[in-house]
C-alpha cells in the first residue's frame, strides 16, 4: 500500500475513533468528564504514573482510554521506542487491547494535541516516539546497538541552529543526531565480541582508516 494510502487510512481511523467524543465534549464542555472517561483506578495494569497523564489526556480534552494510558505510560518508561516495541513492552494485561496499527494510531493521536512527539533517526526502520514534549533538545544514537539517548539543547530554545541559507524560509525548527559509538560496543569491538565485518562501513573507516 502506497503512503498515501496508509495516511488516508490511518486519518480516517483517527476521525471515526474521536468524532463521538468530540462531539459530546463540545456539548457538555463545563460538565463533569466522568461519565467519559475510562475508571483507571479499576484496572489492576495501570502504573502510578497514570494518574498524571489521565490528568492531561482530560486537560487536551481527549478521551481517557485504558488503551491510550497504557501507550503514554509504557512510552515514558521506555523513550524512543516503536510501536511495535511499546506493544511489547506494555503490561501484560493491556497487550492483548493493543494492535500495531490500533498503537500507531493512538500514537499520531497524541502527536496531534502535542503529548508525544516522533524521532526521526537515521538507519532506523521504524518511527519512534518519546513523551518529553515541553523542550527543545535533542538525541545521540550509537551506531552499532542503536541506542539513543537524549541530549539536553545548549541554546535551550529552538531553532539552536541558523542555517547559512534560509531559502526565505521561516525556520522554527532543527533536529539534530548525533552519532557515535557507546561505551559497550566499543569495548565489543576491542575485545573481539563485534567483527569488523560487522560493523557500519563509516565506522571501519574512522576506526580502521579507509585501507583497513
Amino acid at each position: 500500500m502506497s503512503n498515501i494510502g496508509e495516511n488516508n487510512m490511518e486519518h480516517g481511523l483517527m476521525a471515526s475513533q474521536d468524532a463521538t467524543y468530540e462531539a459530546q465534549t463540545k456539548a457538555q464542555a463545563n460538565a463533569s468528564h466522568a461519565s467519559d472517561v475510562f475508571d483507571a483506578s479499576q484496572n489492576s495494569t495501570v502504573t502510578k504514573t497514570t494518574t498524571d497523564w489521565r490528568d492531561r489526556l482530560r486537560k487536551a480534552r481527549i478521551r481517557v482510554t485504558s488503551q491510550r494510558l497504557a501507550v503514554l505510560s509504557t512510552l515514558e518508561d521506555h523513550p524512543h521506542s516503536s510501536a511495535g516495541e511499546i506493544i511489547s513492552s506494555v503490561n501484560a494485561g493491556e497487550r492483548e487491547n493493543l494492535t500495531a496499527q490500533g498503537t500507531y494510531v493512538i500514537l499520531q493521536q497524541l502527536e496531534q494535541y502535542g503529548l508525544v512527539r516522533r524521532v526521526s533517526l537515521p538507519d532506523s526502520a521504524s518511527i519512534r516516539w518519546e513523551t518529553r514534549v515541553a523542550d527543545n533538545h535533542h538525541h545521540v544514537q550509537c551506531v552499532v546497538c542503536g541506542r539513543v539517548e537524549d541530549v539536553d539543547c545548549v541554546v535551550g530554545h529552538a531553532p539552536c541552529l541558523t542555517p547559512s541559507d534560509t531559502h526565505d524560509m521561516e525556520i522554527f525548527e532543527a533536529q539534530i543526531v548525533f552519532r557515535g559509538l557507546c561505551k559497550a560496543c566499543k569495548a565489543k569491538i576491542e575485545s573481539g565480541a563485534i567483527h569488523k565485518e560487522d560493523l557500519p562501513h563509516q565506522l571501519t573507516d574512522e576506526l580502521f582508516g579507509t585501507a583497513g
